[in-house]
């Protein structure tokens, strides 16, 4: 076990390096840059593939496939993939080449998707419940700790050395994760059918939709997911509050992301002691307050918004180990646990997708206060939905 903990925190840092970068660092660089809100609010669109996925989602259920072979083959190839990507933008960081940046991250996020839906295969498969929470909590951990490098550390050496040398070292690390699985053989030996066609992807949403809890998933995930948009425009909140792109990405990539370890492993472990409901509203109405303070104090000063936007994070990422217990055990009832997973979580990119964009669109004609105002009320609505969710350990 404790093996697959290793693998599944170097996994998971793999996909937190260059996400924490296209997502903190290069939106406050925009901002810094003259960026408008409604331009910020659009890097949102690194959200596309994973609303995309179940497109390719039926290709990798069941596994082994040519030509990496077994999943842990295809979680190494797709883990290269992403440092490739990442090492791309080492010609464009410099001179702020914000659109074929997005371009690139998305890329990444496409490389980053897929090997989250393995992962998820991986533990749905070879976990039962209560493993798959501590199993959750550590890969969280994995992907801020990744965040810790790719969203602090990664503009402070850049300060040093330079953008070509902090991005090249980085991307050398993410490629050295893929190390963590070697060895590495599956447990389950579970037949599944092939999950090929369009029609057997709408029944498998069919199925989802149609059970007696799928109304409470389905309504907490629209809340939560547009009440999340209003994160997009945090970075420029600490811009414009007098933050620098590099000091804005200490502290939300390294602060923020350092408390989200142990909130992350913490959550998991109250999840297997008080059920994932119960936990992921406390979450939510927590989340809801942090928003609504960040409201009132649009006009505050540097220090009261910068600490309501670390605390908005590290909520962030303890909303995102409930959320993935929500839909694993959802997923578990499709005859395709990987396609129900994807399904779901394409549900949850997609409304992430339109809320960012909406929230930066927003940001312009409300202001911020009215921006964060509106997603402190949907995060309260989600707050109460959560309690009608099964609150299975």
């Amino acid at each position: 076990m404790v093996r697959n903990l290793i693998a599944i925190a170097l996994i998971t840092a793999s996909i937190g390096i260059p996400g924490a970068f296209f997502t903190i660092v290069l939106p406050a660089m925009m901002r810094d840059g003259g960026a408008s809100l409604f331009q910020i609010g659009l890097i949102y669109v690194v959200w596309a593939p994973s609303a995309l996925k179940w497109l390719w989602a039926p290709w990798f259920d069941p596994l082994p496939r040519r030509p990496f072979g077994s999943t842990f083959g295809w979680i190494r190839a797709l883990i290269l993939a992403i440092a490739l990507s990442f090492l791309a933008t080492l010609p464009l960081v410099e001179r702020l080449t914000v659109w074929p940046l997005v371009g690139l991250a998305v890329l990444s996020a496409a490389f980053s998707v897929t090997l989250q839906m393995l992962f998820a295969g991986w533990l749905m498969d070879d976990f039962d419940e209560r493993a798959r929470a501590l199993a959750n909590g550590v890969g969280v951990a994995g992907m801020v700790a990744g965040g810790v490098i790719g969203g602090g550390l990664l503009p402070l050496l850049a300060g040093k050395v330079g953008w070509t040398t902090a991005i090249a070292g980085a991307s050398a690390f993410v490629a050295l994760t893929s190390l963590g699985t070697i060895g590495l053989r599956r447990l389950s030996t579970k037949p599944r059918p092939p999950v090929t066609s369009a029609r057997q992807f709408v029944e498998t949403l069919r199925l989802l939709v149609v059970l007696p809890s799928s109304g409470p998933v389905i309504a907490a995930l629209a809340l939560l997911s547009l009440s999340s948009g209003a994160d997009a425009t945090i970075p420029a909140r600490l811009v414009d509050a007098g933050y620098d792109p590099v000091r804005t990405g200490v502290l939300l990539g390294m602060v923020a992301t350092l408390a989200i370890i142990p909130v992350s492993g913490l959550t998991g472990l109250l999840i297997r002691r008080y059920g994932k409901a119960v936990v992921l509203s406390g979450i939510a109405g927590a989340k809801g307050v942090v928003l609504g303070l960040l409201a009132w104090s649009a006009a505050g000063g540097p220090e009261t918004i910068a600490l309501l936007s670390v605390l908005d994070f590290v909520l962030a990422g303890a909303m995102t180990v409930a959320l993935w217990q929500v839909f694993m055990s959802h997923a578990a009832h499709a005859r395709s646990p990987i396609l129900g997973y994807s399904a779901l979580t394409a549900g949850d990119a997609a409304v992430r997708l339109f809320a960012g964009i909406g929230a930066g669109a927003l940001a312009m004609a409300l202001g911020y206060s009215g921006t964060f105002s509106v997603a402190a009320a949907l995060a309260f609505a989600a707050c109460l939905v959560a309690l009608r969710l099964p609150n299975s350990r």
